[in-house]
């Protein structure tokens, strides 16, 4: 009688652990699925958002200043090479960060790993739009230190110049706003950003090709 006393208990105990455990289980997903994606501490929205918003102010840039007429490699108002730069930077800035160093040390990496980083983005996306465009949207064999016509010493010098800027001045007033931007229009934007890309991979066609003809 004290035997099945007993493992009525251990089951009932059994039961209520299960419980618990489903509770948890639920509770967990519950903080997955209703988590704030606007979260600074490096989220996946926060750098989408600064992807998509620093694409568009590059092709701004680009048209407005007439650096390059047809700015970027798709069709459509993006100059994706400004949103990955951007991206990179910023990585790099939260690595540095993490690190016991003095500002000195923290600012003299981030300007040699920056520089780096983006003359080779800026290197591989020139072969690339190369071999998969047939067209080059720059070319720096004019520079006394082109590195194989796609980028340069002068360009790298001048990539680690602007992320010290864009660090030290531009990314602070931008995490102010940044976060706040509707999901629902980044959501749009980055819709239109994939179909101009899908278009423009599927016809090889960059914008610049696309009026050329």
């Amino acid at each position: 009688m004290v035997f099945g006393s007993f493992e009525q208990g251990v089951k009932l105990l059994a039961f209520r652990y299960d419980y618990i455990k489903l509770f948890f289980v639920c509770k967990h997903l519950y903080y997955i699925l209703t988590f704030n994606v606007h979260n600074i501490n490096g989220d996946k929205m926060y750098y989408l958002n600064y992807f998509i918003i620093f694409s568009i102010i590059g092709y701004l840039i680009e048209t407005v200043l007439k650096v390059n007429i047809y700015s970027g490699i798709f069709m459509g108002f993006f100059t994706p090479i400004y949103g990955i730069g951007t991206i990179i930077i910023l990585l790099i800035y939260k690595f540095i960060n993490k690190k016991r160093l003095s500002k000195l040390t923290k600012y003299t990496l981030l300007f040699l790993l920056c520089s780096i980083s983006l003359s080779l983005v800026e290197l591989i996306g020139g072969i690339l739009i190369k071999l998969v465009f047939k067209t080059e949207l720059w070319n720096y064999t004019y520079q006394k230190l082109d590195i194989f016509t796609y980028t340069s010493v002068e360009m790298a010098l001048l990539w680690g110049l602007s992320s010290l800027l864009f660090i030290l001045f531009i990314k602070p007033i931008f995490d102010l706003f940044i976060l706040k931007i509707p999901k629902i229009i980044i959501y749009i934007l980055l819709g239109l950003f994939l179909s101009f890309a899908f278009i423009s991979l599927a016809t090889r066609t960059t914008i610049f090709n696309f009026f050329k003809h």
